[in-house]
């Protein structure tokens, strides 16, 4: 495929049914979509499955789809939203996944405690308030990017992040308050 042609030709052709076209678009975008699935799942091999998924879905429905914008936010919010689908079939949380691992037994269910504390958090968040933290916190997204992937305005972004923080420090603090006056007596016992 020509490397001058224009995102909107390849995607026109993608829509077509042209094998060149979804050549062109998978070598552009395979690598991107893994590091997005691969952040979220935090598994090479549900990673790779994800976005094999990915190309599935988009492949079947190319007919219906109707991209306004640039595609690469489209494709990303397409993938983000797949990995979350995933995640919620699992019962997983990535960001309590990232805890990292305790030696001790006490270590250990103060892990889980806080494991479970904070997955109830972030579920009780509204959906697009989730969406949006996970994508910054996760993702690392910036504002910008978040906004462009889900055509937003980077300030409906910042508002979310906020009320996202808000939430997550008013629904924890009973429970951080208690694990850190149960921390400090166990380090002073």
């Amino acid at each position: 495929m020509d490397k001058n042609i224009t995102e909107t030709e390849v995607w026109s052709q993608f829509c077509l049914g042209e094998q060149a076209a979804f050549d062109f678009l998978f070598a552009d975008y395979y690598r991107y979509l893994f590091k997005i699935a691969y952040t979220m799942l935090r598994d090479e091999a549900q990673a790779k499955d994800a976005v094999q998924e990915f190309w599935i879905r988009l492949w079947q429905r190319r007919t219906q789809l109707e991209i306004k914008g640039s595609l690469k936010p489209y494709l990303q919010r397409v993938m983000v939203n797949l990995c979350l689908e995933q995640l919620r079939k699992q019962q997983r949380n990535p960001f309590t996944d990232r805890i990292p691992e305790q030696q001790t037994e006490n270590r250990e269910m103060e892990r889980e405690e806080l494991k479970t504390a904070l997955e109830s958090a972030i579920n009780k968040l509204p959906e697009q308030c989730r969406l949006i933290f996970r994508m910054s916190r996760l993702d690392e997204m910036s504002h910008k990017a978040i906004a462009e992937a889900l055509q937003i305005s980077p300030k409906t972004v910042e508002n979310q992040i906020g009320k996202a923080l808000k939430n997550l420090r008013s629904e924890l603090a009973p429970w951080l308050n208690t694990f850190l006056l149960a921390t400090a007596l166990w380090s002073a016992g």
